[in-house]
């Protein structure tokens, strides 16, 4: 559980911990998270895309057909399971929940993913590197889903540790990440890491700047939305 991460962090009972990408910024915040290392690839780069899916043969072929549809999307902190497709759905169609659509939580991306395969779910919110290893996995057959929306990179989920360690502990934890071997590990095989073979040290203030602008658009849409009306 996300809270009891946090609380966890902010009481000191724990020291080197992982966050998702959209509770990463609230976790550096609130409960002093320091971001140290992401899944990458051989040449240390990481990313991962936010992708909208539909059931193969669907009538929605864009974003704008998804009014007066139901979206799925993962739960609320989710990056791209959620605040991501949110605010892109507001703010560059005005397609707004409720108003425009229902909506309704997974509360998972592959529950998000199998449910759009197997029709289920009308549209879905999900990570591209989690569909990708489904896919790799059969899971589900990449011909059960079309994509009809794809964003701009974000920096996937990340490793790191509490602010308050001694310089040289933290500095250590960086040092056995990046240099860690994942062969014979089975780290290759892991939830939402297709494609990724070691990890990367992070910068939190650039790599995140993308996630936290949707978290600030996204809080002053929902503001508006909140708002009474004049």
């Amino acid at each position: 559980d996300v809270g009891e991460q946090m609380r966890a962090l902010q009481n000191g009972e724990l020291h080197v911990t992982a966050f998702a990408t959209g509770e990463t910024p609230e976790a550096v915040n609130e409960a002093g998270f320091i971001p140290a290392a992401c899944f990458a690839n051989a040449d240390g780069n990481f990313s991962y895309t936010m992708k909208i899916i539909v059931p193969a043969g669907s009538e929605i072929k864009s974003v704008d057909d998804i009014k007066g549809k139901r979206m799925t999307f993962v739960r609320p902190r989710s990056n791209s399971g959620c605040t991501a497709a949110l605010v892109m759905l507001m703010k560059e169609h005005d397609l707004q929940p409720e108003r425009d659509y229902n909506w309704g939580f997974s509360y998972g991306h592959e529950n998000s993913i199998k449910g759009v395969a197997e029709k289920k779910f009308m549209a879905a919110a999900v990570a591209s590197d989690i569909l990708a290893r489904m896919i790799a996995n059969s899971d589900i057959a990449e011909s059960d889903v079309s994509v009809i929306y794809e964003s701009k990179p974000y920096p996937p989920g990340v490793v790191g540790y509490a602010y308050n360690l001694k310089p040289e502990l933290s500095e250590a934890i960086v040092e056995t990440l990046t240099s860690f071997d994942w062969k014979g590990t089975g780290l290759e095989a892991g939830p939402g890491k297709s494609g990724s073979v070691k990890f990367a040290p992070v910068d939190y203030k650039k790599d995140w700047e993308p996630v936290r602008e949707i978290n600030k658009t996204g809080g002053e849409l929902f503001t508006k939305l909140a708002a009474p009306a004049a």
